[in-house]
């Protein structure tokens, strides 16, 4: 079910980044179009009716998305590239909106492994965008399989929904769909890869959410 959100409320900082470091070597969407100063209030959640139109910005690679959460699509939800398997987000960067999908099934039809916690945001500083260059290991985190907790379908889906309730930027580890619309795999793969979602990027502690199956270990 898509959920409507209220107007944004808080006035974010926004400056020009066209000739910063980080918009060297990225692929995909513009990565230089909006840099949020880190530490800078997120603002009021935004949310708007889910859509089935989006942009083609992201590369088939593994990177980052940095954006603005805009719509949720439980699963089940027909429509807004809804299925059964999946929750899935709707992020916009760059004038686009983007689909990112999180696995709340493995591929048996089995429980997710499921973890949240509060630390320093990872990896570069939020700037809006696709980064191609991103990586994230869990054990770098100083996590292992078995601090996570095997969560059923319709709870994972509802603790990440509460999760979200109030979020406004995202940034999502994960890889990209080969038409470039969105982005999936946001659970442990391996060798750099691993998929996460991290909410309230801006602030000096962020929300990671992160998932694993059954078989894996690390």
């Amino acid at each position: 079910m898509c959920m409507s959100w209220y107007s944004l409320l808080g006035v974010l900082a926004l400056v020009s980044c066209a000739s910063d470091p980080l918009n060297q070597g990225v692929d995909g969407i513009d990565a230089g179009s909006d840099l949020v100063v880190a530490g800078a209030d997120d603002g009021a959640a935004v949310r708007q009716t889910c859509t089935s139109s989006f942009g083609h910005g992201i590369t088939s690679a593994y990177g980052r998305l940095d954006g603005q959460l805009i719509a949720i699509v439980a699963p089940g939800h027909h429509g807004c590239n809804g299925d059964s398997d999946h929750l899935h987000l709707q992020v916009q960067a760059s004038g686009a909106a983007y689909d990112i999908a999180i696995t709340v099934v493995d591929m048996n039809g089995g429980m997710v492994d499921y973890l949240a916690l509060d630390r320093a945001p990872l990896g570069d500083p939020f700037v809006e965008g696709w980064h191609a260059s991103a990586t994230l290991d869990y054990p770098t985190l100083g996590v292992h399989a078995t601090d996570f907790a095997a969560t059923s379908k319709d709870m994972l889906a509802a603790d990440v929904d509460a999760e979200l309730a109030s979020a406004n930027h995202v940034s999502v580890f994960a890889s990209g769909y080969t038409d470039g619309t969105g982005a999936h795999k946001v659970h442990r793969n391996s060798g750099g890869t691993d998929g996460a979602l991290m909410i309230r990027p801006l602030s000096g502690v962020a929300r990671v959410l992160l998932f694993h199956f059954a078989n894996q270990s690390f």
